[in-house]
């Protein structure tokens, strides 16, 4: 691996039900010239036996095995920022569960980008409810495909700069 390259950003795309952080991530990631996307929820198929499904509440073992898939994800995405690719990590998480996510990628700085769908009355907990004391990118999704989420999220990455 070279040194000369300076390391890549870390970006972590996460939405509430109805949102499409995987797709809008892998294509960010398509959107710049060297990047990773991660799909972090993925991760957990790679437990072959003994996986536990998060239900609410959940178990000690269930956030035992959410806690190993984001370290997980990390490294990976950490490794190749290392190597100067954008590390672009999807993954479904909010509420206390996010913040226990970023700091996992204490102290390095990551942007964030929050996903919201269009809100209805019979919508439950959101992102907007996480106290991330103004940081990260919060978006308002109508229809609009990944592709021009992505667009957009590429023009205000730097909005979501969190650390």
């Amino acid at each position: 691996m070279s040194d000369e390259r300076p390391p890549g950003r870390l970006v972590l795309v996460t939405g509430e039900p109805g949102t499409q952080p995987h797709g809008v991530a892998r294509a960010v990631a398509a959107g710049v010239a060297r990047a990773v996307h991660v799909d972090v929820e993925a991760l957990q198929d790679l437990v072959v036996a003994g996986a536990v499904a998060l239900h609410d509440p959940p178990s000690p073992e269930s956030v035992e095995q959410l806690f190993l898939r984001w370290l997980a994800g990390i490294a990976v995405g950490e490794t190749y920022q290392r190597a100067g690719f954008d590390a672009v990590l999807s993954e479904r998480v909010s509420g206390d569960f996010l913040t226990d996510l970023l700091d996992f990628v204490d102290p390095a700085p990551v942007h964030l980008v929050m996903l919201r769908g269009a809100r209805t009355e019979t919508d439950g907990a959101t992102l907007g409810s996480t106290d991330l004391s103004g940081g990260g990118l919060r978006l308002d999704l109508g229809d609009d495909p990944p592709q021009e989420v992505a667009r957009i999220v590429l023009a205000r990455l730097d909005e979501g700069l969190i650390g």
